[in-house]
């Protein structure tokens, strides 16, 4: 074989070489045929390689390439994990260590990564290296362990055979194409883990944001009630029950007072922490079946299923008593409300309902505030 030549017949297509592909030059003309199977069982697993979705697949491809390369009887995929080597892949005549773990200072594997250069065994049962308890239940008479990575291994590739032998150059140089090729392949695969990852947090992230969206939709995001919007399909919801059934659906909104001017909110700016505890106010007295919404900054609204006006009446008496619990600017908090209803059979909707309980709350705020008026029928 040439060395000299930038590329190689292998198969039925050319091979180019890199550098650090380029195979040693004094590879006996009697191994070139070995040399060249090998680096086409390398070759042909190049494209598996890259397309590996996971290190376990990845793993077990590298034992089945690396045995078929150097037609040895057995190989595993080693990785390093803080102080110790774990045996996680393999593919042999008969079982070695998949599974197991051992310090790195006690193991071949990890002499190899800690040193970062391949190890050559050629007599397992006579060389000091190699722990006599791991080998001697296994086959392996000889091996060659080649590091992942040239800087700092992580991993390494374990090749072995059922009898005593010196590797020949040409396998040794073919393990470290392989290896050299698995340290890009599981480089790749980090990446790919590093950019899922980010893209699972900004998947989750734009979810929670769509959430955070959805739920401002739905309700006030200072108080907790339900908004406007929200409001329209709850009291659709109402009033179809109420055309059903024939049962009366009360409509009551609720404004807060001005201390200075009952007919004004002008220069009234309640504070948050006030508008939260009238939304917590309303919270407490309502039903299970009520709806509660906050309708603009100072004004509520109730829906009362199955509750007729009188009742509503009375609800807002006591929804008022508790309000003038609340203070502001040194004085107690009263509020204004207005009652209108909705009976099965009336035509319109939530709108027409409003306007007339809106009309109502007028009259209220007309007539000095901190009182409750029901729409006449």
């Amino acid at each position: 074989m040439d060395a000299a030549n930038a590329h190689w017949e292998v198969g039925m297509g050319t091979v180019a070489a890199t550098p650090s592909m380029l195979p040693p030059p004094d590879v006996p003309a009697i191994d070139q045929p070995a040399c060249l199977r090998g680096l086409q069982a390398l070759v042909q697993r190049i494209p598996e390689l890259n397309r590996a979705a996971a290190l376990p697949s990845l793993q077990a491809l590298v034992c089945r390439v690396a045995r078929d390369m150097v037609g040895a009887d057995g190989a595993s995929f080693v990785r390093r994990d803080a102080g110790d080597c774990v045996y996680e892949a393999e593919d042999a005549i008969s079982p070695l260590w998949t599974g197991r773990r051992f310090p790195l200072k006690a193991c071949v594997s990890g002499w190899c990564m800690l040193q970062g250069e391949p190890v050559v065994i050629s007599d397992v049962r006579a060389d000091p290296r190699a722990p006599q308890t791991l080998y001697r239940p296994t086959f392996v008479q000889s091996l060659v362990m080649t590091p992942i990575g040239r800087s700092d291994p992580g991993a390494a590739i374990g090749c072995y055979w059922s009898v005593p032998r010196e590797p020949k150059p040409h396998e040794r140089w073919l393990l470290l194409a392989l290896a050299e090729m698995v340290a890009v392949a599981m480089d790749r695969l980090q990446q790919n883990q590093l950019l899922t990852a980010r893209l699972d947090a900004s998947e989750q992230a734009l979810v929670q944001a769509q959430a955070s969206l959805d739920d401002l939709a739905v309700t006030d995001p200072l108080t907790g009630l339900l908004s406007r919007r929200e409001l329209s399909r709850h009291a659709e919801r109402c009033l179809n029950q109420a055309r059903r059934n024939g049962h009366p659906l009360a409509v009551m909104v609720i404004a807060l007072d001005n201390p200075v001017d009952s007919e004004s909110i002008a220069a009234f700016a309640p504070s948050d922490e006030l508008l939260q505890s009238v939304g917590l106010v309303l919270l407490a007295q309502a039903r299970n079946s009520d709806v509660v919404a906050r309708d603009s900054d100072y004004s509520f609204v109730m829906l009362l299923p199955d509750t007729p006006r009188e009742a509503a009446a009375q609800h807002a008496a006591r929804l008022q008593y508790r309000l003038r619990m609340l203070t502001v600017g040194g004085d107690v908090l009263t509020a204004s409300i207005g009652i209108s209803d909705y009976v099965g059979g009336q035509s319109g909707g939530l709108d027409d309902v409003l306007t007339r309980a809106y009309g109502a709350l007028d009259r209220a705020r007309q007539q000095g505030g901190d009182l409750t008026v029901v729409e006449p029928r």
